[in-house]
């Protein structure tokens, strides 16, 4: 199986944010929850993205569903759904197949991971614990056996080893299987591209070692080494991939923990990195998180610093230099920044995690325009935005920018590649331009439930974008 990766264009903005709201995490106020991890993503299907804490105290997932009405707000938090003790690190994707977001966690006191397969609501089916290997922390969904189904890849701390499952198409999961990665203590775990052959890679932090390493993915459910352990820049708690310099090719970032700081690390386009650039802050840096916060293009920093309490931002040159930007104070001490668009207005805002405080900011970024027009990659052929709805049962508009009027192909594909449409939309106008899509193949034979993809094609360049079918 193989993979498409891409990056969906922001609308410019000042990175200049206002707090909307401060969702409290609590049922009784004086009883902590601690929100030691996060997710963002659509849980009830309605196009607006949804929030989930993780608590490491009271042990649980904690959702919260967007109002969906272009504010920006949530309602109270759903009936929490019960899970290990010392939960945080998780990851998200559709883990049986049925168009409906699902979650993993790792508790690493219970030595377990915890599969949430969502009903498409904000709830999740009855649970239970897999025991994966001594401390799992770092955990992804990940196709590692090439049979289109998202597999399970956990690091385990105390194990010194990564933990495997393989998925059997419909979320039900292969007892683990121990994979040495050759660091020490595997902590951080991130997955992506890292060679550009279509397979989604492994790039495993060490705590004990400040080491980072990337194990390339065979398609068989086996992992080769790029190269070597290299250096991380510190105490690797978390990992997270992205383009840092617009090369191409996925680079990383670190949260190195107890060494009080992060490091960006650009790939030498074989999986390989260069030396780690070391941003210095203060106290425990827990989490990493990128996303083009001024929509010029390129990805942009944050760091969360427990101990400092405080958000550090920091901005890209373009090229992977990082400058520091601005602070954001936390009420009492961070655990993550969640990066996404709140208010759908093609700009990114955030969601920032207080794990002390048990309280998620609500953060709205400011326009410097009023329409998601122009946009910052002006020059560019073709531009999407988000189809809406999408999740979709059998009609969806995909919503596309030109930057002069030219002629327009649409091509569908299954998650293997496979080509089950291709349709001349005939010549568009520059600007902003919708088209529908039906949930049907070239033969008009419907589609059924899962994840698709896209491309919108003229003489002049390419746009790739995702579709998932709910039945």
């Amino acid at each position: 199986g193989f993979a498409w990766q891409f990056r969906v264009t922001c609308a410019p903005a000042p990175i200049a944010y206002t707090t909307i709201d401060t969702l409290s995490n609590r049922t009784v106020p004086t009883v902590r929850t601690r929100i030691y991890g996060a997710a963002a993503t659509d849980f009830n299907n309605d196009g607006s993205v949804d929030l989930a804490t993780v608590n490491e105290i009271s042990a649980d997932v904690r959702v919260f569903l967007s109002l969906d009405d272009g504010t920006g707000l949530f309602g109270d938090y759903l009936t929490p759904q019960a899970i290990g003790v010392e939960a945080s690190p998780n990851d998200g994707g559709d883990l049986n197949n049925d168009g409906n977001a699902d979650l993993v966690v790792s508790a690493s006191d219970t030595d377990d991971i915890w599969i949430l397969l969502g009903l498409g609501n904000g709830t999740f089916s009855p649970i239970t614990p897999i025991t994966v290997g001594q401390e799992p922390h770092g955990i992804v969904t990940i196709d590692l056996d090439g049979d289109a189904d998202l597999d399970i890849a956990v690091a385990c701390a105390t194990a010194n080893k990564l933990s495997i499952l393989f998925n059997d198409g419909g979320g039900i999961f292969t007892a683990p299987v121990l994979v040495e990665a050759g660091i020490n203590v595997e902590y951080g775990l991130a997955a992506g591209d890292m060679n550009r052959d279509g397979r989604i890679d492994l790039v495993v932090g060490g705590r004990n070692n400040s080491e980072i390493r990337t194990l390339f993915n065979n398609g068989d459910g086996t992992l080769t080494a790029a190269g070597p352990a290299q250096p991380s820049g510190g105490m690797t708690w978390v990992v997270t991939l992205g383009d840092l310099n617009g090369d191409g090719h996925l680079d990383a970032t670190t949260a190195n923990s107890f060494s009080a700081g992060g490091a960006s690390l650009l790939n030498n386009g074989d999986g390989t990195f260069g030396a780690p650039s070391v941003q210095n802050l203060f106290g425990h840096t827990v989490s990493t998180d990128l996303g083009d916060l001024d929509g010029d293009g390129d990805l942009d920093w944050i760091l969360a610093c427990f101990g400092g309490k405080f958000w550090r931002v920091f901005t890209n040159n373009g090229a992977g230099v990082f400058t520091v930007h601005s602070t954001i104070n936390a009420i009492d001490n961070p655990s993550c920044a969640i990066i996404l668009d709140l208010d759908n207005d093609l700009d990114l805002d955030l969601a920032l995690t207080d794990e002390i405080a048990d309280v998620i900011l609500l953060m709205k970024n400011t326009q410097t325009t009023g329409t998601p027009d122009p946009l910052p990659d002006a020059g560019r052929a073709i531009t999407l935005a988000p189809n809406r709805p999408n999740p979709f049962a059998q009609t969806t508009t995909l919503s596309f920018r030109l930057e002069a009027p030219m002629l327009v192909t649409l091509r569908l594909f299954d998650a293997r590649g496979a080509r089950l449409l291709e349709q001349d939309l005939g010549r568009r106008e520059a600007g902003w331009n919708n088209t529908p899509i039906e949930a049907r193949d070239r033969l008009g034979r419907p589609l059924g439930a899962g994840v698709y993809f896209y491309e919108l094609s003229t003489d002049s360049g390419t746009a790739r974008g995702k579709l998932t079918i709910r039945r």
